[in-house]
């Protein structure tokens, strides 16, 4: 498969390293020549400094009848006619990252009529997140797979909870769900089922598999220490900040926003009548006691600034807010924000990325989202000719590195356990090391 990427930040150059070290075809043009220099160096893949409004840079490129075009440059305008583009020189599918919310109404574009196939929103994306966060208060991630019928929901273990995790995670075990631990140096030895037996340990990650329709039962089980969230505070009114209120408006959950701009906060209070918006300062102690922030059950910091947003969390923490969920971009180590003591941080650029690497993978795969810098999780139909439609899963043998979290055969959703036979054309969520995710597809396929 031959992917263009077009952009050379973040996203951008994520997409290219994952796709390469995934053996596909990668050619990545930008207008930063430092960064394409860097790419260079680190990628064989063909990069090319320039616009794709420049002729030379299209031919050179081998844009034509290419099978994807993937425009994430930092201009909407230019992912859009980057992506028409693309679409005169045959590629195959276009996506394109476009940020404002105005391109997004069909009244003023039509993406599709345009050539763009698949639309990437971040903030939309990031706002979907924060919601599922909230409707699983002890998670620190949460994503949901196989046509929604599944969540995948995260939970890292430190100091604080380690010993309370251990007794909570044998109850959710009996209730018949999959729970998969990673070791913190994420070697190809550690990715293992939960086991009662053998105890969680510090800097672990825990992914617990449940049923959309069953959430509820887990959320129980964890209900002593995180009750249900019933309001909320928002620190940033910008584009995520609206994504966010339009989805809560009719939830339920009373939210108050804090937004310096006065025309962001007028703009706001006109749209949003059931929401209080609040023009101030979310860093500013006095206006944050005023409002009671000792009695909100969770406290959002989505402002454009990362360190902003992880000051003004911490400062929500200090003063009793029991969940905070905190938005940035910059690429973090990864378990940096729970030693510091925040619960859950929403990765802009990580959102972005995976949505479109789903979106990639979707022309041999049913998705797949990176967890780490070592390990993604997988969705596959299964093929006819595999062989784990031929015996039990205790008989077949799988590929080290990985392990079948969940099964969707018709409206059923099971947990496996060793004995179990896969049929054919079930949907199966696997969880694997980066290494031998080929391995896996091929497994699957027969």
């Amino acid at each position: 498969m031959r992917i263009v990427v077009y952009g050379v930040g973040r996203v951008g150059t994520k997409i290219a390293e994952t796709m390469y070290e995934e053996g596909y075809d990668i050619t990545i043009i930008g207008d930063n020549e430092k960064k394409i220099e860097q790419i260079q160096k680190t990628l064989d893949v063909l990069s090319i400094v320039g616009r794709i409004g420049d002729e030379h840079v299209v031919e050179s490129s081998g844009m034509k009848d290419a099978d994807i075009f993937i425009a994430v440059t930092d201009s909407d305008e230019e992912n859009i006619i980057a992506s028409i583009i693309a679409k005169n020189q045959n590629v195959r599918k276009t996506i394109a990252r476009i940020r404002n919310p105005a391109y997004l109404n069909e009244v003023m574009l039509d993406a599709s009529v345009i050539g763009i196939d698949h639309v990437i929103n971040p903030e939309k994306e990031v706002a979907n997140e924060i919601l599922r966060l909230i409707r699983t208060p002890w998670a620190s991630e949460v994503d949901s797979f196989i046509k929604g019928k599944v969540l995948l929901v995260e939970i890292k273990v430190n100091n604080d909870n380690v010993g309370y995790l251990n007794t909570k995670l044998v109850e959710v075990s009996e209730t018949g769900n999959n729970i998969i631990v990673i070791e913190s140096d994420n070697s190809i030895k550690k990715l293992r089922l939960f086991d009662q037996h053998q105890r969680v340990k510090i800097s672990e990650h825990v992914f617990v598999l449940e049923r959309v329709t069953d959430v509820g039962k887990v959320n129980k089980i964890f209900g002593d220490a995180y009750k249900k969230i019933q309001n909320v505070m928002i620190a940033g009114g910008g584009v995520t900040g609206s994504e966010l209120l339009s989805i809560l408006e009719n939830s339920g959950i009373k939210t108050k926003l804090i937004e310096q701009n006065k025309g962001i906060c007028n703009s706001l209070s006109k749209k949003f009548k059931n929401s209080m918006i609040l023009c101030g300062d979310a860093t500013d102690l006095a206006l944050l006691l005023s409002e009671n922030i000792e009695k909100i059950d969770c406290f959002i910091a989505i402002t454009g600034d990362d360190e902003e947003n992880v000051m003004i969390s911490l400062l929500a923490k200090q003063h009793g807010v029991k969940k905070a969920i905190t938005k940035i971009s910059k690429d973090y180590e990864e378990d940096i924000m729970a030693r510091i003591g925040l619960d859950a941080a929403v990765n802009l650029n990580k959102v972005t990325t995976n949505k479109i690497l789903q979106f990639v993978r979707r022309q041999e795969l049913l998705a797949m989202s990176i967890l780490n810098e070592n390990l993604a999780i997988m969705e596959f139909v299964v093929d006819e000719s595999s062989k784990i439609t031929k015996k039990t899963f205790k008989e077949a043998q799988f590929i080290r590195g990985a392990i079948i979290g969940a099964i969707s055969h018709g409206e059923e959703i099971i947990f496996p356990k060793k004995d179990f036979r896969v049929e054919a054309n079930s949907e199966v969520l696997v969880f694997a090391h980066r290494k031998v995710a080929r391995a896996v597809e091929k497994y699957f396929k027969g």
